[in-house]
């Protein structure tokens, strides 16, 4: 399994990819989810390697910086299947 990416900007990692659609709604719903209509200056991850991978495995891949990132989010199979994103 990879490191988790060392970014500064927050970033959404996928880690779930048996629904497809569900990751494009995803991204579609965080990127437009400015209120002043702005574009969202969040990254996204998308990458097998990350298949899977838990809450657990992941804080332990974390980098350890001065830049880390001010916030991220794990697009998990729970996220993709149980959230409605519209």
């Amino acid at each position: 399994m990879l490191p988790v990416p060392d970014r500064e900007d927050p970033f959404v990692l996928r880690t779930y990819f048996g629904d497809h659609p569900a990751w494009e709604a995803l991204q579609s719903a965080i990127l437009g989810a400015d209120p002043e209509g702005g574009s969202s200056s969040v990254g996204f991850v998308d990458d097998l390697a990350y298949r899977d991978l838990t809450a657990e495995q992941f804080t332990e891949l974390m980098p350890q910086g001065d830049h880390d990132p001010t916030f991220l989010l794990l697009a998990d199979e729970r996220a993709m299947t149980q959230c409605h994103v519209a």
